[in-house]
């Protein structure tokens, strides 16, 4: 595993270890980034080392789902209060949910380390909404294609390891 460190030309930076094409390592499956407003689906990619977790590309339908239960946990909470899905457990997969500002970043992870999955998803969020601030906050259902290109820097991030 080689670790780097990449910059974009405002600072922006993350470091990955990479995978090298093994798939067993691989923390995420997924990962989709959604308007909360409107429910659009901004970018997602689904890891390319991940052989078997998507049949067919069906990014729309699973990211309408994502955003959907987002909403039926607020719809449900009688106190008025704001409530946020922070995860959901199955078997052997766990879906991760972190909100800033009107975006949702949900990663798709195979259940190897919580906190490892949870920091790595905030660094992707945080690096995602800053690059993208402005486009994010005047958008008005017409994606940005800077954030359609995106979808390059993810595939990076889904083959973070954590060996």
């Amino acid at each position: 595993m080689v670790m780097s460190t990449k910059q974009d030309e405002h600072g922006h930076g993350f470091q990955l270890k990479d995978l090298n094409g093994n798939e067993n390592g691989a923390l995420f499956h997924a990962i989709y980034f959604i308007d909360e407003f409107t429910g659009s689906l901004l970018v997602s990619r689904n890891n390319p080392y991940t052989t078997g977790f998507f049949a067919e590309k069906k990014e729309d339908l699973i990211s309408s789902f994502l955003s959907a239960m987002n909403m039926f946990i607020n719809e449900i909470k009688k106190d008025g209060l704001r409530e946020e899905i922070q995860e959901i457990n199955f078997k052997d997969t766990r879906l991760l949910y972190q909100r800033k500002g009107r975006i949702l970043c949900i990663g798709i992870s195979n259940k190897q380390d919580l906190e490892v999955e949870r920091a790595l998803l905030n660094k992707i969020m945080n690096d995602f909404y800053y690059r993208f601030e402005i486009q994010i906050n005047t958008f008005n259902g017409v994606i940005d294609p800077a954030i359609q290109r995106y979808s390059h820097e993810l595939e990076r991030f889904l083959m973070t390891t954590l060996r």
